[in-house]
């Protein structure tokens, strides 16, 4: 072989080898070098917590491979600590092999994202949960993005801000595109799909449900962190609108130059944005008028200080109409708004509605008026005049099927002037307000609500000072309800969410709660009367009731009348009288509940012949204070304070509890059974189990779950006694003591060694569990205490046997004592002998009767701990030995 052969061969081995060793260490190295170069990337630019559970590759050309991350999960830090900023499920990358073996960075020519959500947060302070990317000007190893293709689907966006109350939420999310990141400028362009937008700000709810397309060439600096773009078209629902702009950050503030534009000037495209009347298109809707929208954003923008951009944005709709298929027509609709604000404190926003005038199956509306100093101290001046057939303007308007919608008839002729802090004040000669509202038959539809409130008849007359309830009746479900009284504030409370002041009267022949209490489970869950409900801190109400009838889940009531002052997330009680489970009770205190995370009571309650045991068996609380008087019958007076935290379910915290009163049976109670006590005492526990209550008040005190009991007299199994000791309601544990005179052959069951007649006083002790207590029994002074129960049946079971034995012991005894005798007293040998066979006869027969008295004893003991359902006494049938 020549040289050139082995030359040209070698090289070739060389390089079959050093392809052999590229291709494994594509296939074993690449995707742990890209995990490592995408994890140290996200650690040096985000201050998060990121993961994934598999890094997997596949083919997808000779030059680069499929990446496939599954579960990515980016998570906050700091005070968002835990909180999934992102979630997506599966990650696919195209990455460019080469570029992940030798390059300094790793390109990505494709990026899919499917089926995941983003959730954006802006806490009280303002602080944001995707303020995480780090400050760094080290270049080192870097992700350069070269995507031909991005494919999003499936994905969801959750944006709420508290401090201005918006809310955002978006679903169904899909996009197609490409994208560039090299160096700090990311652009992208793409077309995208939303199913869903859903879009709140404070109580209005802008966009329910709209479909978007969206169409965008833009750019992000994640240097700056700036957005920009020169062409983006959005079309929601059927409205189309160009946007084009910047939206740079700086420092805590975002500088902006943003501008928009309708497309469209037909007025149907703009009716597509009205919640329900977009059905994927507008095809078939008779619509008529021109539009023109138009807005525009520019300067400063501060996330920590009050300071707007200077806005403007106007909408004009002239000479419209529309018609649905077999819907009613809404004709002369002509709007002329403009919202302005120039550059500086949010309070310097005005709105201007020139013209608001539409029909509505021959009832015509219209308005007019401005706001200044929209989210300062409001200057309104408004004017509305017309009938609002809200059956025929909701008819207009296709709904889902099986929705409620809005009806009846409201008839406006009111106008208002003045500053909101005038309203409030209230300064009477620095405002106007003036007219009337009337509503028959107007039906409301909330989800705050279960049913449908039906305004039967409404009278409301307006004047400087308050709007004055001449006359509202209203029903829902199966209830009325009739109010009269005034309101305060009103203009102020709608303007800007202030406090409504009102006081009325309210009166209702039936009013059912039940379905304000959540879904009906059937059996009692763990709580008095339902979820927790969270009372509104916006209202300041006084309200008088009289109502017939009253029912929840847990009770009914009649005859209802008392005094509620509503403020502060607070419900203060006045003297809140009510018949209630067979008697009578009156109750005042307070309910103190912002939120519906847990409820503040302080309660002072005094009842009237009320039934024991539905009391203590309907509510909860009680059950879990006095167990043991849930099986109580009879009827009681009572007088008691309860001051607690209820948690979120509606149970007590009763580590924190506290009570105190006074618990009165009128004639007698009586249970039938005390459980517990029954288990231990077996056969004699109708003698000892059951109680009976007198005339006289039980006292207690309950401070921390424990249950102070003075002591009270009662009967237990018809036995005068007295009650007294502790009750740890928290783990349901006891400790009390019952006095009582006892006949004598009444204890000798419980207490051995005791026989007679007369009276013996004992002391019986209830400890452990009320479910499962330990019972002991003590005489006299209480020296000698022994257990009760199965241990004092044993305890009597061999007390007969060990008698027995030493009954035994006293036959043989004196059977040997007279056989040693008769042998003594022998004369001769002859006699002797006589007399030694009869003393062994004699004594065999004493052995004899004497192991039947045993045996006796032993049956008579077994069938004692038979009767009981225990086992045999020592030395008993089971075991039994012959007496020694």
């Amino acid at each position: 072989m020549s040289r050139r052969s082995l030359i040209v061969g070698g090289v070739a081995l060389v390089g079959l080898a050093a392809l052999g060793a590229a291709a494994a260490f594509l296939v074993v190295r690449a995707p742990a070098r890209v995990e490592r170069l995408l994890h140290d990337q996200l650690e040096a630019s985000l201050d998060a917590d990121v993961s994934w559970t598999s890094l997997s590759l596949a083919s997808v050309s000779p030059s680069s491979r499929g990446l496939r991350a599954e579960h990515l999960v980016v998570a906050g830090r700091g005070p968002f600590a835990g909180v999934e900023l992102v979630r997506i499920e599966r990650v696919e990358l195209a990455v460019d092999l080469w570029s992940a073996v030798v390059g300094s960075a790793v390109k990505v020519r494709s990026l899919g994202l499917s089926d995941g959500a983003v959730t954006l947060r802006v806490d009280r302070e303002g602080r944001a949960n995707w303020d995480l990317v780090k400050d760094s000007g080290s270049s080192g190893e870097g992700l350069q993005l070269v995507l031909d293709a991005v494919h999003l689907d499936g994905l969801a966006l959750d944006y709420r801000s508290r401090p201005d109350r918006v809310e955002l939420r978006v679903e169904d999310l899909a996009a197609d595109g490409t994208a560039r990141w090299s160096g700090s400028i990311a652009t992208t362009v793409a077309h995208a799909t939303i199913g869903s937008v859903d879009f709140r700000n404070g109580l209005t709810q802008w966009l329910s449900q709209s479909k978007w397309v969206v169409d965008t060439d833009a750019a992000y600096d994640t240097r700056t962190g700036g957005l920009s773009s020169t062409d983006t078209r959005l079309v929601i629902n059927a409205f189309p609108i160009a946007v084009s702009g910047s939206l740079v950050p700086n420092g805590d503030d975002w500088i902006t130059d943003v501008r928009f534009d309708a497309k469209e000037t037909a007025f149907a495209p703009l009716l597509s944005l009205v919640p329900h009347a977009y059905r994927d298109s507008m095809t078939g809707v008779a619509a008529s008028g021109s539009v023109a929208f138009s807005g525009s954003a520019k300067g400063r923008y501060s996330t920590t200080g009050d300071h707007w951009p200077g806005f403007d944005v106007a909408l004009a709709v002239k000479d419209a109409a529309f018609a649905y298929p077999g819907l009613s027509k809404v004709d002369s609709i002509v709007i002329d708004g403009r919202v302005h604000h120039d550059e500086g404190p949010s309070a310097a926003t005005d709105l201007d509605v020139d013209t608001l005038r539409f029909d509505t199956g021959g009832s015509p509306f219209s308005a007019h008026g401005t706001v200044r100093r929209l989210y300062g101290n409001p200057l309104v001046d408004l004017v509305a005049k017309g009938r609002l057939d809200l059956s025929a303007l909701s008819g207009a308007l296709p709904v889902p099927e099986g929705t409620q919608v809005p009806g009846g008839v409201l008839e406006l002729d009111v106008a208002f002037a003045g500053a909101r802090s005038d309203f409030e004040a209230p300064n009477p000669d620095r405002i106007r307000a003036q007219g009337t509202a009337r509503g028959q038959k107007v039906r409301l539809v909330s989800d705050a609500f279960p049913d449908p409130i039906v305004l039967d008849d409404l009278d409301v007359s307006f004047s400087p000072q308050h709007a004055e309830i001449r006359s509202g009746t209203a029903s829902f479900g199966k209830s009325d309800l009739s109010a009269t009284g005034r309101l305060d504030n009103l203009v102020g409370y709608f303007l800007g969410g202030d406090v409504l002041v009102g006081d009325l009267a309210l009166t209702s022949k039936h009013l059912d709660l039940k379905p304000f209490q959540g879904r009906d489970s059937g059996e009692p869950s763990a709580r008095d009367e339902g979820l927790l409900v969270a009372v509104p801190e916006d209202l300041a109400l006084t309200v008088t009731s009289n109502f017939r009838e009253v029912e929840t889940r847990r009770v009914a009531m009649t005859d209802v009348r008392g005094t509620l002052k509503v403020a502060a997330g607070a419900v203060r009680i006045e003297e809140m009288h009510a018949g209630v489970l067979g008697g009578e009770a009156t109750v005042s205190g307070s309910y103190v509940a912002p939120t519906a995370d847990n409820a503040d009571i302080d309660f002072s309650v005094d009842t009237l012949s009320t039934n024991i045991g539905e009391t203590f068996s309907t509510f909860v609380t009680l059950r879990q204070i006095a167990p043991v008087l849930e099986q109580v019958s009879g009827r009681y007076d009572s007088g008691f304070t309860l001051k607690t935290r209820l948690r979120r379910d509606g149970t007590p915290d009763l580590t924190i509890t506290k009570s105190a009163g006074l618990f009165s049976p009128t004639g007698k109670a009586t249970t039938a059974s005390l459980k517990g006590v029954e288990k231990k005492l077996g056969p004699v526990s109708g003698d000892f189990a059951s109680l009976s209550l007198g005339g006289e008040a039980l006292r207690y005190v309950l401070n921390q779950g424990k249950l102070q009991l003075s002591p009270y007299a009662l009967t237990v199994g018809g036995f005068a006694s007295t009650l007294q000791g502790m009750v740890n309601v928290a783990d349901q544990s006891l400790n009390l003591t019952i006095d009582a005179a006892l006949p004598l052959d009444r204890l000798a069951v419980l207490v051995p060694g005791a026989s007679g007649k007369g009276t013996q006083q004992v002391v019986i002790g209830l400890k452990g569990s009320f479910s499962d207590p330990k019972v002991t029994v003590g005489v006299g002074d209480g020296k000698g205490l022994v257990e009760a129960g199965t241990d004092a049946l044993q305890a009597r079971a061999d007390q007969i046997v060990e008698e027995a034995k030493r009954a035994a012991d006293a036959l043989v005894a004196e059977a040997e004592a007279r056989a040693a005798r008769m042998v003594r007293q022998a004369d001769n040998p002859a006699e002797k002998l006589a007399a030694e066979a009869a003393a062994s006869v004699l004594k065999s027969q004493a052995r004899k009767a004497a192991d039947r008295v045993i045996d006796e004893a032993r049956a008579k003991a077994d069938a004692l701990l038979a009767g009981k359902g225990g086992g045999k006494a020592a030395g008993g049938k089971a075991g039994k030995s012959k007496r020694r």
